[in-house]
């Protein structure tokens, strides 16, 4: 039986009514009412940052150890990155192109553009390691992105051609994150 959590951290009650269809099947229901959806998932994201400040949002490994984004890190950093996204002219009409693997440095940009309401594609950089120049292509004619993303690693494999016509190239470098106050631990 699955449960889902609820704000305070308690479960819900596991319930599940078995109906016979007639076709012989099987129809499982919850007789639990689900809480009404926030509209927008930054409401969800001001909500913890606000109650559990210093609770860890983003993780990754930083060599041996973990660096580490608390919610109130994530909320100055990405309403920061925010303001340097729209002063780069980037809006509904020009989305940001992210390539590269997930990191925090691009869980802060997608954050940041969610606040500021720039829609954004994530890329797998394979698309390049793995030599498909031509889908690459066919995505940045039609998306005409105002700024492609990537990580260092694409930096280097993403070809002049793809570089032309966009306005801004972003590198998410880690490092910008040690020297705006992420935590390190031993991990």
């Amino acid at each position: 039986m699955l449960a889902f959590a609820l704000d305070e951290g308690r479960f819900a009650p596991a319930a599940v009514h078995c109906r016979t269809r007639p076709d012989g099947g099987y129809e499982l229901v919850s007789p639990l009412s689900l809480p009404e959806p926030l509209e927008l998932i930054g409401q969800r994201f001001r909500h913890w940052s606000r109650a559990a400040p210093d609770r860890v949002f983003l993780a990754e490994r930083s060599g041996s150890a973990w660096r580490e984004i608390t919610y109130a890190a994530a909320e100055s950093l990405s309403a920061a990155i925010g303001e340097d996204l729209l002063g780069r002219g980037l809006d509904r009409e020009r989305p940001i192109l992210i390539l590269g693997e997930a990191s925090c440095a691009q869980g802060l940009l997608r954050l940041a553009a969610l606040r500021a309401g720039i829609p954004f594609v994530p890329v797998s950089p394979s698309l390049l390691r793995f030599g498909r120049p031509e889908r690459l292509r066919t995505l940045m004619r039609r998306l005409s992105p105002g700024a492609v993303a990537l990580s260092p690693a694409c930096l280097d494999l993403l070809q002049a051609e793809f570089r032309t016509g966009v306005g801004s190239l972003l590198v998410l470098d880690p490092a910008f994150l040690d020297r705006a106050g992420t935590t390190a631990s031993a991990g």
